[in-house]
């Protein structure tokens, strides 16, 4: 295995590994389709991966990436260590597939492209909103029912997204899963969960967005479970999401 570092050249690539991999500004890696490009190590990019292969991070420790803002057509997360984004934002343009372990987002966000598919996600395969990184849903059209596969810990708590009606322009639907009740809760609430789905929107203009959490019962719940109902904290106050 060695390590990478691409300045200003230009790099096509079939199959190949490498302990870590430095992409500088300026620079282009190109992933041939079918390919895999086999990271061990850290991957830092100021560029985005061009082509339609795919990266697969694969090591046997704690992986960063870190890319900058930029896109990665595919990206595979192979790891029981796992991965954590830093530095800043990451981008999935086409898919990401999960084999083994989690993809951390810290403080980052990690955007999905509108027509990019999130696959191999379970109870113990995920992405991990261990910070304050959202996952945002870039949308250019409705969307019904579409999988966000968030959780913390060893705890999955996926939301479903739909949306319809409404106008996109650079829009993105922004989620993260926090555990413990809401810092907001009302203090006489008895019944409540102890898992809750901070959210943003940005660019949506009208229609209807519906986002449907999935909690753990009983882990997750304090009180009397069939008392539950839904509430949104608009910042200021809370709102029935039954209401108009």
């Amino acid at each position: 295995m060695k390590k990478v570092y691409l300045l200003s050249s230009f790099l096509a690539l079939s199959l190949y590994g490498f302990s870590q991999m430095t992409i500088q500004s300026g620079a282009t890696l190109f992933i041939e389709s079918g390919a895999k490009v086999t990271l061990q190590g850290d991957l830092t990019s100021s560029a985005h991966i061009q082509g339609t292969g795919t990266i697969l991070m694969k090591g046997s420790g704690l992986q960063n990436i870190n890319m900058n803002g930029n896109t990665i057509p595919n990206l595979e997360i192979d790891n029981a260590a796992n991965v954590t984004l830093t530095g800043s934002a990451a981008r999935v343009g086409t898919s990401l597939l999960f084999t083994n372990g989690k993809l951390l987002t810290a403080s980052q966000d990690l955007f999905i492209a509108p027509t990019a598919t999130i696959t191999g996600q379970n109870t113990s395969r995920f992405i991990w909103t261990d910070g304050t990184g959202q996952v945002r849903k870039e949308l250019t059209a409705d969307v019904s029912n579409y999988e966000i596969p968030v959780g913390f810990n060893t705890e999955y708590r996926p939301v479903y997204l739909t949306s319809t009606g409404g106008t996109y322009s650079s829009a993105n639907f922004g989620v993260r899963v926090a555990s413990g009740a809401s810092a907001n809760k009302p203090p006489m609430m008895a019944n409540y969960l102890s898992t809750y789905w901070p959210v943003t929107k940005t660019g949506i203009t009208g229609g209807t967005q519906t986002l449907s959490g999935q909690y753990s019962d009983p882990t997750d719940v304090s009180g009397d479970e069939t008392k539950l109902a839904g509430y949104f904290f608009n910042g200021t106050d809370w709102s029935s999401v039954n209401e108009g």
